[in-house]
């Protein structure tokens, strides 16, 4: 039996996985044949490409020749593809890959020919090929044809094989003893039919969109709309997928399912027409938040890939209505991955930032798989969701940045979630996932407004693929200043640490640090209005005499000095509107000794 190889990465709703499959295909009911692929790493004396043939001839105990393909670059690899060749004929679908890479060991994905298969037999006769092409009677745009070594019931025979290209068709066909066709298979990709649809949906959410709070009209009100409400709604396309099998159109992409899958039972809408279907709905409507929920996660994706990550690439299943209770959840199943939203207050399926910040689980759990555990972790989890919802809809709307869950939240229902400027860490964590999780979107927040928002969300990005279990608050700040240096080469590494240092998030700025400095030493008043709101830095002299002042960057670099001016006063006003962002080590020189003290200036 011939047999179809795929070397690929594939991901799959059922299970996130990767895989380098080969199977046989049934051609006929006496059996079926299987030929495993390995991937290993290649021992460092494999350099070249002979010498990359004499060690898989070395493994297979064959005189195996490798002719190249393909070859693909990037800035950190080449990727080699071979055609497998026994006695100067092509195994049909035998591949080798090689992958070399810079700063790591070479791997290669190969077919494990050993004794799976004997390759016996001679060339098939011209006369096989010439019966089978007199027996074509429709004009072809294309036409290929050679003899390949085929593997049949672990036998390999050489057959001939044709690539034939019609108006109608391309199909690579094996042709039997007597040249009639043995095997044929339909290379043409057939995508299911896509169309979009107009629909209504909230961008982001109507509290946000109207620049309201959430009171009079603006309420959810137990699902009834009003005009107020109603205004708030706006079009946009989605798309739609034909399903052959059951002769309907459905909310089905390559990124998102819409699904039934907990009570309450409220299926998603399908459609064997679209002549007559109307999507732009009113929020009364149930099928509104499935429209919702189908416009943001495709938004989202398109937000992650703007910055050229690719995430979540596998159709994600959720459920629009998926509990009666005021809460939405990521589950990983290891069946399929899928999101629930609750319909419990303002149904959580109206809220992009609901929405967004569910589905930034799907994309940490894709990047970084079966990590999330401690509870430091699961507030990082919680705190980067919520940025990601609040990066989401800030570039919807510059209204209220400070809080998060504007319309599903901030009510009767629940508080929502609000940065904080003051909290600082370890001190002020809660020890719980939620009220912790803000110290971490707070800090990215601020640092989003200082850098720009792309940039701050590439980073945040790049830095969750280096996260682990059980990490802390504090190694997530490091990690995000190295991906500053990896991506930036370090361009905002002065800003991005100072507000992490602000906010107690690295080491050397914990709020807990205990001080070795004795009640008489000079020391700093506020140093928080001094770093966030550009007010003077209050410098207590605790009747010491100081003789100069110097400002000295993280490098050591001297930036600023100042001789002391004598002042009675409690305290010296210090005001240094010019010194730039960043975080520095101010020193008060006495005497008879030196006091350092590390400022932040963010404004």
């Amino acid at each position: 039996m011939p047999y179809i190889c795929l070397i690929t990465p594939m991901k799959s709703p059922l299970k996130l996985w990767t895989v380098s499959l080969c199977l046989f295909m049934a051609l006929h009911t006496e059996g079926q044949d299987e030929l495993s692929y390995a991937t290993q790493k290649l021992p460092s004396f494999v350099e070249t490409a002979e010498q990359l043939t004499q060690w898989y001839n070395d493994r297979t105990g064959r005189s195996i020749q490798l002719s190249p393909v393909d070859t693909q670059s990037t800035s950190w690899s080449e990727h080699i593809v071979f055609q497998i060749e026994i006695e100067g004929r092509p195994l049909l679908h035998g591949l080798f890959k090689w992958n070399r890479f810079n700063a790591n060991p070479s791997t290669c994905s190969y077919p494990r020919l050993g004794k799976t298969a004997s390759f016996i037999g001679a060339d098939p006769p011209y006369t096989t090929l010439g019966r089978y092409l007199k027996s074509i009677t429709s004009s072809y745009k294309y036409l290929s044809f050679s003899i390949q070594w085929v593997i049949m019931d672990k036998i390999a025979i050489k057959r001939w094989v044709l690539r034939l290209e019609t108006a109608d068709t391309f199909r690579e066909i094996i042709l039997d003893d007597e040249g009639k066709e043995w095997y044929a298979k339909d290379l043409v990709v057939h995508d299911e039919v896509d169309t979009l649809m107009e629909a209504s949906i909230f961008l982001p959410d109507p509290i946000s969109s109207a620049r309201v709070t959430y009171s009079g009209q603006y309420v959810d009100n137990d699902d009834f709309t009003s005009q107020a409400l109603f205004d708030e709604l706006t079009s946009a396309q989605i798309p739609l997928r034909w399903n052959s099998s059951t002769g309907v159109w459905e909310l089905r992409s390559d990124l998102a399912v819409a699904d039934d899958i907990a009570a309450p039972d409220i299926t998603p809408p399908v459609y064997a027409d679209l002549s007559g279907a109307d999507l732009k709905v009113n929020r009364s409507d149930p099928n509104f938040e499935y429209f919702n929920v189908f416009y943001h996660l495709h938004a989202a994706n398109d937000n992650f890939s703007r910055l050229g990550f690719k995430v979540v690439d596998f159709p994600l299943h959720f459920d629009a209505h998926g509990t009666e209770a005021d809460q939405s959840s990521y589950v990983p199943s290891d069946v399929f991955p899928y999101l629930v939203f609750g319909d419990g207050g303002v149904d959580d399926g109206e809220d992009a930032e609901v929405i967004v910040h569910e589905y930034g689980h799907a994309v940490i759990h894709d990047i970084v798989p079966n990590t999330s555990y401690g509870a430091e972790r699961n507030a990082l989890d919680e705190g980067m969701c919520d940025y990601f919802a609040m990066s989401y809809t800030a570039r919807l709307t510059d209204y209220n940045r400070s809080t998060i869950f504007d319309w599903d939240g901030h009510n009767e229902y629940w508080e929502g979630r609000t940065l904080t400027a003051g909290r600082t860490y370890p001190s002020d964590k809660l020890n719980n996932i939620y009220g912790d999780g803000i110290l971490w979107v707070s800090a990215l927040s601020e640092i989003s407004e200082l850098i720009g928002m792309e940039e701050a969300d590439r980073l945040a990005l790049h830095s969750l693929y280096s996260w682990f279990p059980f990490m802390l608050l504090s190694d997530a700040a490091q990690l995000y200043v190295q991906a500053d240096t990896i991506i930036n080469a370090g361009q905002y590494s002065d800003i991005i640490t100072a507000v992490f240092c602000a906010r107690g998030l690295l080491p050397g700025c914990e709020d807990t640090l205990i001080s070795t400095t004795p009640l008489t030493a000079p020391y700093l008043g506020n140093s928080f209005d001094f770093s966030f709101n550009n007010e003077p830095l209050f410098i207590y002299t605790n009747n010491n005499e100081i003789l100069v002042l110097e400002i000295f960057d993280l490098k050591g670099r001297l930036i600023y000095t100042e001789d002391w001016k004598s002042s009675d006063a409690t305290f010296y006003s210090w005001d240094k509107a010019a010194l730039p962002q960043g975080a520095f080590i101010l020193r008060l020189s006495t005497p008879s000794s030196s006091y350092n003290f590390r400022i932040v200036k963010l404004w």
